[in-house]
């Protein structure tokens, strides 16, 4: 992970590996450590989302994806809208995205959208990346990976 905590521009890390070699839970044990501060700690926030979820498909908006994460009331929906906008005014400098399944991503989502937008680099462009796939899906990702595991 020492491209997303030490590098100056934007990180890209690839997983890729057959079904069942833990990539899930390697995302997880990511996810993990960063709560406990141990590991990417640069990042203020770290979200993990599961590319496989058809709510997250359904998103067309960062304040759409952060919703996944809230109850969904008055409240909620103004805290989203105000993180979208701090996120998109430094480009996602202080963010990281845990995207597991790219393979598991509908093929259609995979040349428009939010999250083909955000590896890209469309949106977010300064955010820090790790993406888990089987290998068959991710040979579009290679060339923008910084490293692949």
């Amino acid at each position: 992970l020492a491209p997303l905590e030490n590098n100056t521009k934007p990180g890209f890390v690839l997983i890729e590996g057959a079904p069942g070699i833990g990539k899930t839970v390697l995302l997880k044990e990511i996810a993990h450590q960063w709560s406990k501060n141990k590991i990417l700690t640069k990042f203020e926030l770290v979200l993990l989302l599961y590319l496989r979820d058809p709510i997250l498909q359904q998103s067309k908006s960062m304040s759409d994806l952060l919703q996944l994460f809230c109850k969904g009331d008055h409240e909620a929906t103004k805290i989203t809208e105000a993180c979208a906008k701090y996120l998109f005014a430094n480009g996602g400098r202080s963010f990281a995205l845990l995207l597991d399944g790219y393979d598991e991503y509908p093929e259609e989502l995979r040349d428009s959208g939010l999250i083909a937008d955000i590896l890209n680099r469309q949106v977010l462009p300064h955010c820090g990346l790790v993406v888990s796939s089987r290998p068959h899906a991710s040979q579009n990702l290679r060339q923008q990976a910084n490293v692949r595991v």
